[in-house]
């Protein structure tokens, strides 16, 4: 099938930024809304490379912008994932959905204090986001960056008036989660804000 080969193609040129190669591909009247087998798009993989020029080339060609891949993820939740700040913010720009949800109920912020990305996480704070929006376990974005060890992305969060007390559907809480991660700094720190060793 000459449309699946070339849209493999369109993936790789897109994935390396190589505009050139996409515009060549696109003259053959490649379909740039096809998906791997994982709903990936051209876009979500040229975005989450933090390639400029191909992403807005095909937006401009009109692809959808909010385009969930198998796992829920759009284009700009994996440019979270990945903490690329002037990516979301470029797509941002074009109406992107920053409430995007995945198919675990993790927002772009949940997924930006996952990681560890400030800048991310700062902007889209900046940008009205719900600090305390739970995934579907019911981890916040302050939780999930307990439970990974992210110091000062946990500050942050806090700083711009995350729940500490939060607790998710398991009933644990930020010093629970940093406590089971073994992440030492993170667990002083809750202890320093007042948090419960004793909370069950």
């Amino acid at each position: 099938n000459p449309s699946i080969q070339f849209a493999s193609a369109m993936f790789f040129a897109a994935s390396a930024g190589q505009l050139g190669a996409c515009e060549r591909l696109a003259s053959h009247n490649v379909n740039l809304t096809v998906k791997n087998g994982q709903g990936e798009t051209c876009l979500s993989w040229a975005a989450a490379r933090g390639d400029t020029a191909v992403v807005k080339w095909l937006l401009d060609k009109g692809v959808v912008i909010d385009e969930q891949d198998n796992f829920g993820n759009t284009a700009l939740i994996c440019v979270c994932i990945e903490g690329h700040l002037e990516m979301a913010q470029l797509l941002a720009s074009r109406n992107a959905n920053l409430a995007a949800k995945n198919g675990t109920g993790d927002t772009c912020l949940s997924w930006a204090a996952g990681r560890g990305h400030m800048a991310v996480v700062n902007w889209l704070l900046d940008q009205g986001v719900a600090i305390d929006e739970p995934n579907n376990s019911g981890n916040t974005a302050l939780m999930v960056a307990c439970g990974m060890g992210h110091l000062e992305v946990a500050q942050l969060l806090a700083n711009r008036n995350a729940n500490l007390t939060e607790k998710n559907r398991l009933g644990q809480t930020c010093l629970i989660r940093a406590a089971a991660g073994g992440h030492t700094a993170t667990v002083s720190w809750l202890l320093a804000q007042g948090a419960s060793p004793d909370e069950p």
